[in-house]
């Protein structure tokens, strides 16, 4: 049972963690640019317009183990407690640290995304291998024995809860504010439950976190950057777990579900709208929740706003959920925040749009399978603007079927002019990765004002004769599209040159084909590419560059 006094050392436990970070971190607003510790506008799906500090994270993180090992070492009202937890503590923040340092390294030299998941991979499994996992769930009234499988589905929701506030913090203020609302609830439900200290580490945690968000509120001064993100998603991932486990380690599954249902909700919108474009999982645009927001209501501080009230009703749901002990309760909020903001047209309809495309693509590709007709599929898909491009598109790959083109593929996404479409062209009856038939892969970058905007990706079948004349009908499908980007550009006073990225130099046609050079790439962070000459494989993708004196393909 908490005691005044525990209440009490707690506020002072609190007012010492909001000191301690609100000191460091105007420390690291001035260390950060001396070891260019920035994070720099890239023109495509940050906010900022100037390079701004990085570390917020490192001080929340030294504030927080600074306070704990006073609480450890000192006499006070929750030593017993801290004490007790001690060793689920320390590795709890070992591997806090771990991610810290990784996030560090990834602010300052860019570390590549498949890297960043093997360090959030070893930080969840060293979690769960320190105690931090569940035997049981508790969902709708049904107890689950999860058996063996609870340390994999253990890793499994601390990668989520990583990622999940990694995604969010895209926005001045953002995840700072949903780690206060996030660490306020926690420790509210962890009283409930008896977890006294998860409670107490919630509160400093909180406390923590606000002394950052002074300065990060907009117009930000310094940002968490992943050595932040990362950390501050793991410890409360940990902490709402341990907050919702009753009896013998059985945890309530619905009451977690609905304090995380908002980042979760972004991440599976991520990973759908990735996936089903045929993106990389890596890959960076401006369809996040707080992007939505801030295009819908006009400025950062309204879907800050937004962010709050949504987070802090769930956060309150939560809490009713665990004291009602009724799942239905947590189901109901869930469900009418998620088809609020479909309906509002806030967030998620361009995901419906695509899993409703999926579905139709299936149900073609089943017709097809028992029909023997040999005819062209041409669809396509607008996530967002004003252009019409599947109308552009139809338009020029109607005599496709003239040539000897498999497939052939659009992405458009252009993030300043929020212009985003994925059209496809196929030709039944030839598998695009068949290793029977004589194929070409080739992309060709889309550019506007010296901005990669997309890429138009194709499949040729050779044919010795022929086989320039297809190139050149594939290449000529890009002008169009430039050409109407660049007049959008021009209306809307767009341009934001950055600096290329690939060898492409302009949009014009291909008016010859070199056999001799063949140039791939070769790995790549997406800072440009590493290049050699090798023997040419038909069935890996070629990269076309378009220039002024000449156009070559290198295949």
């Amino acid at each position: 049972m908490i005691t005044q006094p525990m209440v009490i050392y707690a506020g002072v436990s609190a007012a010492a963690a909001l000191v301690l970070s609100t000191v460091l971190t105007a420390l690291l607003y001035w260390l950060a640019p001396k070891i260019n510790l920035l994070d720099h506008p890239d023109a495509r799906r940050k906010l900022h317009s100037r390079p701004t500090p990085l570390g917020g994270g490192v001080a929340i993180f030294l504030s927080l183990c600074l306070v704990l090992a006073g609480n450890f070492l000192l006499p006070n009202p929750w030593g017993f407690h801290i004490q007790r937890d001690w060793n689920d503590l320390l590795v709890l923040l070992v591997a806090s640290g771990w991610l810290v340092g990784v996030g560090l390294y990834d602010d300052r030299f860019n570390l590549r995304g498949r890297y960043k998941l093997l360090a959030q991979i070893l930080a969840a499994v060293l979690v769960v291998g320190g105690g931090y996992s569940f035997g049981r769930a508790d969902i709708f009234g049904i107890s689950i024995d999860l058996g063996d499988f609870g340390p994999l589905i253990a890793v499994i929701w601390f990668l989520g809860t990583i990622n999940s506030i990694n995604l969010l913090d895209g926005m001045d203020g953002q995840a700072g504010t949903l780690g206060v609302i996030f660490s306020v609830t926690i420790a509210l439900m962890a009283c409930l439950t008896g977890h006294f200290a998860v409670a107490f580490i919630a509160i400093v945690l909180a406390a923590a976190i606000l002394g950052f968000l002074i300065f990060n509120l907009p117009p930000a001064k310094i940002f968490l950057g992943d050595a932040g993100s990362m950390f501050i998603g793991l410890i409360l991932g940990v902490l709402a777990v341990r907050a919702s486990i009753k009896g013998p380690s059985t945890l309530m599954v619905a009451t977690v579900l609905l304090l995380w249902l908002l980042p979760m909700l972004d991440t599976a919108a991520a990973i759908i709208r990735r996936k089903l474009s045929r993106r990389s999982i890596y890959a960076t645009d401006r369809f996040h929740l707080h992007h939505q927001f801030i295009e819908k209501l006009g400025n950062n501080t309204r879907a800050l706003l937004l962010i709050t009230v949504l987070a802090f009703s769930m956060g309150c749901a939560s809490v009713a959920t665990l004291v009602v002990g009724n799942d239905l309760l947590a189901l109901g909020c869930g469900a009418t925040m998620v088809v609020g903001l479909v309906a509002t047209g806030l967030f998620g309809r361009a995901e419906c749009r695509l899993l409703w495309a999926a579905f139709r693509k299936v149900g073609r590709r089943l017709k097809r399978a028992f029909s023997r007709q040999e005819d062209c599929v041409c669809e396509g898909l607008q996530l967002s603007g004003r252009g019409t491009w599947q109308h552009l598109w139809e338009q020029l790959i109607r005599p496709a079927s003239q040539y000897n083109l498999v497939y052939a593929r659009i992405d458009l996404n252009d993030s300043h002019l929020r212009e985003n479409y994925v059209g496809e062209w196929q030709r039944n009856g030839v598998p695009v990765d068949s290793h029977q038939q004589p194929l070409s892969h080739h992309i060709i970058p889309l550019w506007v004002h010296d901005r990669e905007v997309g890429r138009i990706e194709a499949v040729i079948l050779r044919q010795g004769e022929t086989f320039q004349r297809d190139v050149e009908f594939v290449l000529s499908l890009a002008d169009p599209f430039e050409a109407r980007l660049q007049q959008l550009a021009s209306t809307q006073g767009v341009n934001t040159p950055i600096q290329k990225q690939s060898p492409v130099a302009s949009p014009h046609i291909v008016n010859r084909v070199d056999h001799a050079t063949h140039e791939w790439n070769n790995g790549g962070n997406g800072n440009g590419h590493a290049r050699k000459e090798v023997t040419p494989d038909p069935l890996q993708p070629t990269t076309v560059r378009r220039s002024q004196s000449k156009q070559e393909v290198s295949h």
